[in-house]
Parts: structure tokens; C-alpha cells; sequence
């Protein structure tokens, strides 16, 4: 089926995490702290009903030199604990839930949890598979 975030991890060292292959293509460190603030505003739309986070944000994608300063070791702890919220949150809820609405600041209307949900997933993998595009442009 193809590799998990943990088995890509393994294949780049703490350094090459911050290396951009060229400067149109994000580090992996920057794609995990994308993914992590996304996962923490999903977060908030379950908590609150609404998010903040944009695409102008800079949490959306920080610069490396910021990322350098927190360490690969905390980027990749903060993007495994969200996940671990973002699962122990949803267990908690039943199905009925994911019926249920929330205001996505992005798109500027109402959407269903579900829609959320599914764009997450689909947000992971796509940028599963960019990390490993990322990994073999530096190998």
C-alpha cells in the first residue's frame, strides 16, 4: 500500500528534514508543521464550531528558519500528539456528528464535519506523497 509518516521519517536524517531541493519545493519539516496546523484548526472548528487559521496565515507554512529554532524532534512531536487529539476527540463522538455543521473561514460558509473529515484525510495523503517526492529530490 505505500509508506505511513513514521516509515518516511526514517528515511531522512534531522538535517535533510530543512533541506528545500529547490526553492519552489518545501522541507519536510515545513510540510509537517502545514499539516499540524491544519490538524490543530480542525481542532477548533469541532471545539467551537469555527477555526482561525487561513492561508495567508504564517502558521500555514512557516519559514525553516523558524521551524530550525523549535528542532525537527518538537516539529514531529506536535504533528504526532495532534494526531493522537484529532483521534481521541472523534472517538468520543458518534455519527450523528459528522452531520453536524461548521463555519469554515476559508471558504466563507457553512460545511459538514464529514467534508472536513475527508479533506483532512485527503490533505495527509497528498502531502504524504509530496514528502516522499521531497526525499528523492534529496537523496
Amino acid at each position: 500500500m505505500g509508506q505511513n509518516f513514521t516509515e518516511k521519517f526514517s528515511q531522512i536524517t534531522e538535517d535533510e528534514v530543512f533541506l528545500r531541493p529547490k526553492d519552489s519545493v518545501h522541507s519536510v519539516v515545513q510540510i509537517i508543521a502545514h499539516l499540524t496546523a491544519w490538524k490543530k484548526d480542525a481542532l477548533l472548528k469541532i471545539r467551537d464550531g469555527k477555526g482561525l487559521l487561513i492561508d495567508t496565515n504564517n502558521e500555514n507554512w512557516p519559514e525553516n528558519g523558524t521551524l530550525k529554532v523549535l528542532g525537527w524532534h518538537r516539529v514531529k512531536t506536535e504533528f504526532q500528539e495532534v494526531q493522537k487529539e484529532l483521534v481521541s476527540t472523534l472517538s468520543r463522538l458518534d455519527d450523528q456528528f459528522l452531520a453536524k455543521k461548521y463555519y469554515d473561514q476559508d471558504y466563507k460558509k457553512e460545511c459538514s464535519f464529514v467534508y472536513l473529515l475527508e479533506g483532512l484525510i485527503h490533505h495527509d495523503l497528498y502531502h504524504l506523497g509530496q514528502i516522499g517526492l521531497v526525499i528523492s529530490m534529496i537523496k
